[in-house]
């Protein structure tokens, strides 16, 4: 079934959300325009057909930022992510990880898992 809802997704949708999916269940927006290199507007437009799938949810449970959706099932959003390339999982969390470096925020444990996730097996994490 969860096949079936991704496989559903335009090809934009099917990428964006498995961007999403690296980023953990919860989703920052501004932090996926970011490491996707999408417009604002076309990550949107992904997230909202994948809502309409159900394979996403709005998060105020979670956070109080309007920018926050959640993945609807942990599971799904983990099946998600460990269905794409290596190299491209490997990419995505460096990525988000730089987006943590850069802006700050004090989020830690977030920017230590995504270092640690982008380092192939036996490599140390990007500096």
């Amino acid at each position: 079934m969860l096949g079936r809802r991704v496989a559903g997704l335009s090809g934009d949708g099917q990428q964006i959300i498995g961007a999403a999916s690296v980023l953990g269940l919860n989703i920052d927006i501004p932090m996926l325009v970011d490491v996707t290199g999408r417009s604002h507007r076309d990550v949107i437009g992904a997230l909202d057909e994948a809502s309409r799938t159900g394979l996403l949810r709005a998060a105020g449970d979670v956070g109080t930022s309007a920018d926050r959706l959640a993945f609807a099932h942990g599971l799904g959003r983990e099946a998600i992510e460990l269905a794409m390339p290596l190299e491209e999982r490997w990419d995505l969390h460096r990525r988000a990880g730089a987006y943590l470096e850069a802006s700050g925020a004090q989020r830690l444990s977030e920017l230590s898992y995504h270092f640690d996730a982008a380092a192939p097996p036996g490599q140390p994490p990007p500096a």
